[in-house]
């Protein structure tokens, strides 16, 4: 499975808009990873798109200033800002931005950075099937959706940036490995503005926020539509920028009562989904792809010893005489052990290439 997955060169789809793509990004301090948003923004998107900002009444009052001045500075990229003049929380804040959207649309935490292309990888599945609903992708602390560790908050992977690790997912194959979610993730997350029509706004019963994507994700699920991952984007999430501990608990305890009151069955799916872990292969083959890269690869012919290493990344077939029935093992200090089971290889020669192999024993 893991050699069906990956592409022999990066690829970024190609699109045709009729008109831009709104970024939502709503805005309570943290004015400094806003900062680093809004220039990954303007550096790093390369399809037609608008800014529509909200001040949701930050307790830092130079966060006005600061975006009003952005706009000013700015005037070639079409910006819109709006200040809240009383604090509304993430749910309605949202919801009042999606009115001015003219096209499909992103919501955009303010904690989060995008590596390049990033837009055109999140958006292509909604673009590319009328019947998708949102898009997530992935990233270090992104739930269902998180890298390297599932459901973690995780700490960038082999200590490398953004766009080194980005630009890792870009090889993964995005026509195969469209694989569907439970939910939309609310950290980064593109909207089919038809969909979004067709079964409403994000339910403000949630409050100030949590649980709603995963309303807003059933209800599309139940109108026939579905949530899937963008397979070949990660992006960077600083998480828990917006909410203090304690009220970030009383907001999920409260919210997850009523979203099971709405959606009993959201237990089930939830739970096959980290049971299954369909995801798991991408996750797998990022790590292993980049740890080939930054380390020397070794290659074992069925050899039982291992040698003795801190960094090597070793690559072991079990019987190389049968290449395509065998398994073949991964293991580095940082993974552990991921068994794959090989398809698809006809060679050693197209091992040693895409796993960058240095020495054979």
């Amino acid at each position: 499975m893991i050699f069906d997955l990956f592409l022999k060169e990066k690829k970024i789809p190609k699109l045709k808009l009729e008109k831009p793509i709104d970024i939502l990004i709503p805005v309570y301090n943290g004015r400094e990873y806003l900062s680093k948003l809004l220039k990954s923004i303007i550096d790093n998107t390369n399809i037609p798109f608008r800014l529509i900002i909200c001040n949701d009444n930050s307790s830092d009052e130079t966060i006005k200033e600061f975006l009003e001045n952005y706009k000013k500075n700015h005037l070639s990229f079409d910006i819109i800002v709006i200040h809240n003049k009383e604090n509304l929380g993430f749910v309605k804040t949202i919801n009042k931005l999606s009115e001015f959207t003219q096209n499909h649309f992103v919501i955009l935490n303010s904690d989060t950075e995008v590596p390049p292309h990033w837009l055109e990888r999140l958006i292509y599945p909604i673009i590319n099937n009328e019947r998708v609903a949102s898009v997530t992708p992935f990233s270090n602390s992104g739930s269902i959706c998180s890298f390297p560790k599932l459901d973690k908050n995780n700490e960038l992977f082999a200590g490398l940036d953004l766009e080194t690790i980005d630009s890792y997912f870009q090889y993964v194959n995005y026509e195969k490995y469209l694989i569907e979610l439970p939910t939309g993730v609310g950290f980064c997350m593109a909207i089919n503005k038809d969909v979004w029509e067709k079964v409403g706004k994000f339910d403000e019963s949630f409050g100030k926020g949590y649980g709603e994507e995963n309303d807003w994700s059933m209800r599309a699920i139940k109108s026939g539509f579905k949530n899937v991952i963008a397979p070949n984007l990660f992006i960077y999430h600083k998480h828990g920028v917006s909410f203090k501990k304690r009220e970030k608990n009383q907001l999920i305890e409260k919210n997850t009562k009523l979203l099971l009151k709405k959606h009993p069955e959201f237990v089930e799916l939830m739970f096959n989904f980290l049971k299954l872990d369909p995801l798991k292969s991408i996750r797998d083959f990022v790590q292993i792809k980049i740890l080939s890269e930054i380390n020397e690869a070794v290659l074992l012919l069925d050899n039982i010893f291992i040698p003795e290493t801190e960094d090597n990344l070793i690559v072991r077939i079990e019987n190389p005489f049968f290449l395509e029935e065998c398994n073949i093992e991964f293991i580095h200090k940082k993974i552990g052990k991921i068994v794959v089971k090989l398809n698809n290889v006809k060679s050693f020669g197209e091992i040693i290439k895409l796993f960058n192999i240095k020495r054979v024993i």
